[in-house]
């Protein structure tokens, strides 16, 4: 049924539309795949199906016929009958390679997101999220409870090797080289700021967040030597951000909130980079129009999930008005990320 991207200008709108319809069993047999770690064990070379069921401790006929549907869409590869190894796509589903998408598909396939999926009805219909009305808590709170230990270890993994993707795009499209101090607000365990310490060898930093992160973040700064330019200031954004700074960075966190609240991070943040600072926003932009975006889908999980929302370039501009500050620069990288360069009006 599933069409190569190649065939889809070819296809019949019915056909189209019936394929995205499969599309949850897809991500799922993705989900499954993950779960049981089938591009670790086949990072050496292909190996049989009745290996892999043997290592997987899993129904050989049935994991050959998930096999069989990811191999359709160019995860995996049937060699020969039986036979299977990795593909580019499946390469990233490794546990162990730098910047894994290994830990993003248990997140998405797996508790607390899966069952959250279709309460997205009732988030269209109030414009909330509706994690806190399902679970009585809110997204973040659920991570650190103690019972829910296990998804919040996927999801902190997800993130870390999120960051990690993204840094080599960040470094590649701006210099850090002319700033004296950089503040990474809500940097938590400061992955992206220690390695802009690297590069950057003249300019100190500071990662501003809350407690929680602090343990983490230190041995981070220690373990990339660079402890000696950077310190971990406990603080909250929504009270008051630590002064100083000649550059601030936002990185996914906007998107973590609606407009009211975004405006009362950026308003601080105006307050604290004073006349003669600048911020630094790392988020999606989601393009204009019907254009093919990844962001317009994550745009709906933000809105599941915590009640935030990406924005277009627009929009931002608004969130900026509103906080004394402009855009003055957009740097477009892939997958719909940018980086916001934004001025105190």
């Amino acid at each position: 049924m599933f069409l190569k991207e190649k065939d889809t200008a070819e296809m019949p709108a019915n056909v189209a539309l019936i394929e995205k319809l499969f599309m949850p069993f897809m991500f799922q047999a993705i989900y499954v795949a993950a779960d049981l770690h089938l591009a670790d064990h086949l990072k050496d070379g292909a190996k049989s199906i009745g290996e892999l069921a043997q290592v997987t401790q899993t129904d050989e006929s049935a994991l050959y016929r998930l096999l069989r549907s990811l191999s359709s869409m160019d995860i995996f590869k049937e060699s020969e009958k039986g036979i299977f190894e990795l593909t580019p796509m499946a390469d990233w589903l490794r546990s162990d390679v730098e910047g894994s998408l290994h830990s993003m598909a248990l997140m998405l396939g797996g508790q607390p997101m899966w069952n959250l999926l279709p309460e997205l009805l009732t988030s269209v219909k109030t414009g909330e999220s509706s994690f806190e009305k399902t679970f009585k808590l809110s997204f973040y709170e659920y991570l650190s409870q103690s019972e829910n230990k296990k998804a919040g270890d996927i999801f902190n993994l997800a993130m870390y090797h999120n960051t990690q993707r993204q840094i080599k795009q960040i470094l590649a499209n701006y210099d850090f080289s002319s700033y004296h101090q950089i503040i990474d607000v809500a940097g938590n365990h400061g992955q992206l700021l220690t390695a802009i310490l690297k590069e950057a060898s003249d300019s100190k930093g500071i990662i501003f967040d809350q407690s929680y992160a602090r343990e983490l973040a230190l041995a981070n700064l220690n373990k990339e030597q660079v402890s000696d330019r950077c310190e971990f200031v406990v603080g909250d954004f929504f009270k008051e951000i630590t002064k100083g700074g000649d550059l601030y960075i936002l990185k996914h966190i906007l998107h973590n909130w609606n407009d009211e609240k975004a405006i009362e991070i950026l308003t601080k943040c105006r307050e604290a980079m004073g006349d003669s600072g600048k911020l630094l926003v790392i988020d999606s932009v989601i393009e204009e129009g019907s254009s093919k975006d990844l962001a317009k889908f994550l745009d709906l999980q933000m809105l599941l999930l915590l009640g935030g929302k990406e924005r277009t370039q627009e929009e931002y501009s608004r969130l900026c008005e509103a906080s004394g500050l402009f855009i003055h620069r957009a740097i477009k990288m892939p997958m719909s990320m940018s980086l916001l360069e934004i001025y105190p009006k």
